[in-house]
């Protein structure tokens, strides 16, 4: 579990931070898709992990320069689920896949972290 003063550290260190998505939008697309991303720890909260509460880091994303066609479709300010969460109901998939690499990020602050809670994702076009 972080303290408030680590997760303001944690915060400033991937504050300038590009991360880098390359995988698949959908489970069984074999489309590879690359975007930036970063993200923010907001807070704290209590989830329930293979049966027992814990408390895990909540994080807000902002994706951003889609690469590929695919993600620029999705992503795109005429797909009528933009910037919703229905998009992201949508992308299970994708929304695990970036929930994981930002629980490994964070293992190296705290190698006991077992997940990381999407509060929201934002998407935000050029």
């Amino acid at each position: 579990m972080f303290t408030e003063k680590e997760i303001k550290i944690i915060n400033q260190i991937f504050s300038n931070k590009e991360l880098e998505f390359k995988g698949n939008l959908m489970y069984g697309v074999e489309v590879e898709s690359s975007f930036n991303y970063k993200f923010k720890i907001v807070g704290l909260k209590e989830r329930i992990y293979t049966g027992e509460p814990r408390i895990v880091p909540v994080i807000v994303v902002k994706l951003y320069n889609f690469k590929d066609d695919l993600s620029k479709l999705f992503f795109s300010e005429k797909n009528p689920y933009y910037n919703n969460e229905e998009l992201l109901d949508r992308l299970y998939y994708l929304k695990n896949s970036i929930e994981y690499e930002i629980t490994n990020l964070l293992k190296y602050f705290d190698h006991d972290l077992k997940s990381v809670y999407s509060e929201k994702f934002i998407i935000e076009n050029d």
